[in-house]
């Protein structure tokens, strides 16, 4: 329903929202006099409506809205001050843009007649929309024609579009020889084993020759004996890039797919996913694992930054893309080891390859250097430090050169420092705990994210216990923890305007990073040491937090959003560096956004904010600045 504008306010509103503030008081009037209002509620689509009088320019006195091409491609979003319809009231709307109101909305509408007289008055004035309307049209055909490296399949669509539906099963008790009779004929390289319609099992191709041919297993062995137990599953709604990533995690060749009600359904095999995808981080992976040298590993890993782009561009979530990172990470450090064992013998004792920070959370970005350190089953001698010195500097050295920078401060394994027995690093946690120095607290936000990329499993877990139990019981620790996280603030400054860099290489530009996705990182590392959490990832460590009832519901999910804003704004403003530089950089130039994008930013940091205050009064209420 439209009404008539009081003239005297839109004249206000105009003088501040480009083109429109280059224009003299007559045109301004001119145009505030022909307007008319709309108000637009959450999620309608508008489709840049045609009246009957012809198309009309929209301008957005407050709200927001994202524009669609007509295969539902995002075009643009807009806010407050920004306009839309400038396609129609060209060249009445030639792509098919839709608009949709991402919240209820005010917006001014101006017709064709009084649009085209000012553009005739003022050629800028027209320049500026022909301009935004190329610009849209760019973004468009990006999106549409991006080199990406999988057109085959988007790792956003869900299983179900790509598993094989014929499922073959049979039950536990058939013998291996009627199981292989049924897999040849179905040709197939696994099957489900079920009873009473459930999954309790599953048996490869691989399973048949290493359980039962290399060790000369009868002919009528129950498959029951021989079968994988409880395998793991995806639901149908589950995405191809979650498949992807399980099975490269997991190194399973064969993944069940069940529906709602739990009843298996399909099957997706490694077969199936590579053959769509020609470059895919399960592919990558394995590459890795085939590789027996460090140049050929160096020149299979050049590959991962178009894989990391690609991943960028078809919009998969900053979450899939850390773990992404962190499963080809660990492939290549198990890698590493298994070379270097080549070269210098097995090692002398067990040992784990411990690795802290982003890779240890699963949260690594493009240009993430390397934190790691060795955990060895007992301390050395003299001999077994030589041995491990050069494993530690073959496998850093190795990392290096695929893509992982060293550490600018040292920490990696080829520091002697970081090189310790099981007892030794229990002591080194405890210290930092009961200490609290400003070294121990700097040590504490890197070490305290853990996690064992290669050796025994059993090691590791027993030192992240161990260390959370002594946090838990340690109040000053965490207070002075927080004190010290709570140093660093948003980048807001006096209007809740952006605080920017003010001098050096990155002047006018925010650090994502430091400024922003670190201090979420902060604040989930201190809830989950106070609490217990055995998870690394800030976003499941938030998650778990409303498990335990350790945060409000709504901290908690203003956090999460803003971990996966920034996170998606970092990854997104590395790509467009690297596609312009060659180069990596997470500084990002606020000019570059849209005006809505630029209000969720300064929402992001103000909800940060809040959570800090809410953690001071927590842990460190009390407690001297």
């Amino acid at each position: 329903m439209s009404a008539t504008v009081e003239i005297t306010e839109v004249i206000s509103f105009l003088q501040k929202t480009p083109p429109f503030q280059f224009l003299d008081g007559n045109a301004l009037k001119r145009i505030a006099s022909g307007l008319e209002v709309q108000y637009i509620k959450v999620e309608q689509s508008t489709a840049i409506e045609t009246p009957e009088s012809g198309p009309v320019l929209h301008i957005i006195r407050r709200g927001a809205f994202e524009i669609r091409s007509q295969e539902g491609l995002l075009v643009d979003r807009l806010a407050d001050g920004e306009c839309f319809g400038i396609s129609s009231i060209l060249e009445n709307n030639p792509e098919g843009f839709t608009v949709i109101a991402l919240e209820d909305s005010l917006v001014y509408r101006l017709d064709r007649k009084t649009f085209q007289t000012i553009a005739d008055d003022y050629p800028s004035f027209l320049s500026y929309f022909t301009s935004t309307r190329a610009n849209r049209l760019r973004k468009l055909f990006a999106s549409q024609t991006h080199p990406t490296i999988t057109p085959a399949i988007h790792l956003s669509n869900s299983v179900d579009s790509l598993m094989s539906s014929g499922l073959i099963a049979t039950d536990i008790d058939s013998t291996v020889q009627a199981v292989a009779k049924k897999m040849t004929a179905a040709r197939v390289s696994s099957i489900l084993i079920l009873e009473n319609e459930q999954m309790i099992g599953i048996l490869t191709d691989r399973d048949l020759r290493s359980r039962v041919l290399a060790t000369a297993l009868p002919a009528d062995t129950p498959v029951g004996d021989i079968m994988t137990h409880d395998p793991v599953y995806l639901s149908q709604q589950a995405s191809i890039m979650e498949a992807l990533l399980l099975m490269s995690e997991r190194d399973i060749h064969h993944l069940p797919i069940i529906s709602h009600d739990a009843k298996p359904i399909g099957m997706i095999t490694s077969t199936d996913l590579l053959r769509n995808q020609q470059l895919s981080p399960l592919l990558l992976a394995s590459e890795i694992s085939r590789q027996t040298n460090v140049p050929a590993l160096i020149n299979t890993c050049k590959r991962l930054p178009a894989l990391i782009n690609n991943l960028v561009v078809t919009n998969i979530s900053p979450v899939d893309i850390g773990r992404v990172l962190a499963t080809i990470s660990d492939n290549l450090i198990q890698q590493l080891i298994k070379l270097a064992m080549m070269q210098y013998g097995q090692a002398p004792m067990d040992f784990n390859f411990l690795v802290f920070g982003s890779l240890a959370r699963r949260e690594q970005s493009l240009g993430s250097d390397q934190d790691n350190a060795l955990m060895l089953e007992n301390e050395p001698n003299e001999q077994e430090v030589h041995y491990f010195n050069r494993l530690a500097r073959f496998v850093s050295d190795g990392l290096h050169h695929c893509g992982f920078p060293y550490c600018p401060g040292n920490i990696m394994a080829t520091n002697p420092t970081w090189m310790m027995s099981r007892q030794q690093w229990q002591r080194q946690f405890n210290y930092w705990i009961e200490k609290s120095t400003p070294k121990a607290l700097l040590n504490a936000s890197i070490f305290f994210d853990i996690r064992s990329s290669y050796g025994p499993e059993e090691p590791a877990r027993q030192l992240q216990a161990e260390t959370l139990n002594h946090c838990q019981k340690n109040s000053i620790f965490l207070a002075t923890l927080t004190r010290n996280a709570l140093r660093s603030r948003p980048p807001l400054g006096f209007f809740r305007n952006l605080v920017l860099e003010s001098t050096g290489e990155h002047k006018n530009e925010l650090d994502l990073k430091h400024n922003g996705i670190a201090l979420i990182n902060d604040l989930a590392r201190i809830y989950g040491l106070a609490t217990g959490e055995t998870s690394t990832s800030t976003i499941e460590r938030l998650q778990n937090l409303g498990n335990k009832k350790a945060m409000s519901q709504e901290n908690i999910h203003n956090l999460q959003d803003a971990w996966m804003f920034l996170s998606e704004l970092r990854l997104q403003t590395q790509h467009d560096h690297w596609q312009q530089h060659g180069k990596i950089s997470a500084y990002l130039d606020p000019t570059h956004l849209s005006q809505l994008e630029r209000r969720h930013l300064k929402a992001t940091f103000k909800a940060i904010a809040s959570a800090q205050d809410m953690a001071k009064i927590r842990f460190a209420n009390g407690l001297p600045s």
